[in-house]
């Protein structure tokens, strides 16, 4: 008896299945593990599917620990591999001042600090703040009324040590207070939820 064919499509959408299966062992793996998760996806022999895996354990482990992850992606042999995982952990810790966002009555206003970064340590900024402009050290400045988050969030962040203005009115300003000016320093935003 003669051996059926496959079409090649169906072939095709079974190494995707398989491929997409090994991808999220890999990735819930790093809830509980995330160097013992690496290594399983350091097993997967398509490198497109390896480094989507890795992106996915990376981003993962940099939220809850992204010194460890920064420390952990160094130790890559590939340079692509290296810069997949730096990608990554960029994506959920990046280069700012540590304050999280949202719009209120169109300006942004800071509803939280991330412990440890510039813009709680130095005190200049708090939760409550509104933020009316943002510049980049250069004295000019950008007004934020009615613009995008994500507009916002690029002016906000930038390279490393690069100072941001913030005009901001602070919570706790009284009726009439005039905005104040803050020059927070950028630096890489750094979790530590262990």
């Amino acid at each position: 008896m003669a051996a059926k064919a496959v079409p090649a499509t169906h072939a095709v959408d079974r190494a995707q299945n398989v491929r997409g299966q090994q991808q999220s062992r890999a990735a819930a793996a790093a809830a509980v593990d995330p160097a013992i998760a690496l290594q399983a996806a350091m097993e997967i022999a398509d490198a497109a599917a390896r480094r989507a895996a890795m992106m996915k354990i990376f981003a993962a482990w940099a939220a809850s620990d992204t010194q460890t992850a920064f420390e952990f992606a160094d130790t890559l042999a590939d340079p692509a591999d290296q810069d997949a995982a730096l990608q990554a952990i960029e994506s959920v810790a990046p280069v700012g001042i540590g304050v999280a966002l949202r719009m209120e009555n169109g300006f942004p206003l800071i509803f939280d600090l991330v412990p440890g970064s510039n813009a709680d340590i130095g005190g200049q900024v708090g939760v409550g703040d509104v933020i009316l402009a943002v510049g980049q050290g250069d004295g000019e400045l950008v007004s934020l009324e009615g613009m995008q988050m994500e507009d916002i969030v690029g002016l906000v962040r930038g390279a490393p040590g690069t100072p941001v203005d913030l005009v901001v009115i602070p919570a706790d300003a009284e009726p009439g207070d005039e905005p104040v000016i803050v020059e927070i320093p950028r630096a890489q935003i750094i979790f530590n939820r262990g």
